[in-house]
């Protein structure tokens, strides 16, 4: 459960005889934003989708991002996908108030009739409440 309150040690002696702390008040440690380059797409056009995981805390944090393949769209290129799972999946740790970028390219499939909503749901898992991001695509 996140109440607002988080403790972090930064730094510390060897032999423990002082250690750096930061004290702060969010509710959210990360945060997960999405793009996608088109808003209207015709079948076999790509969509490129950029994630952005951004540290909001004083200190460095670990993160974990699934971000599910959408349906309609076969994967094309970019980092960090699982065939198994097709979806992008990430876990690392972002240092403080930095941010990371993922990026990744899938193609509308052919025979995606028009009018279809393409959706982009993308979740981001951390220490606290996490976050989630999702973006839409609509097939003309």
């Amino acid at each position: 459960m996140q109440y607002g309150l988080n403790l972090a040690v930064l730094k510390q002696a060897k032999d423990g005889s002082w250690g750096r702390i930061a004290v702060w008040n969010a509710t959210s440690l990360a945060s997960l934003e999405m793009t996608v380059n088109l808003a209207k797409a015709r079948p076999g056009q790509t969509l490129m989708y950029q994630l952005e995981v951004r540290n909001l805390s004083p200190a460095p944090q670990a993160v974990t991002v699934s971000d599910p393949i959408p349906a309609n769209t076969t994967y094309k290129s970019g980092g960090y996908f699982n065939t198994a799972t097709n979806s992008i999946e990430w876990t690392g740790t972002i240092a403080a108030y930095e941010t990371r970028a993922i990026v990744f390219s899938v193609k509308v499939n052919a025979g995606t009739p028009a009018g279809t909503v393409i959706t982009n749901n993308a979740t981001l898992t951390d220490d606290a409440s996490g976050s989630n991001a999702s973006v839409t695509t609509v097939v003309k």
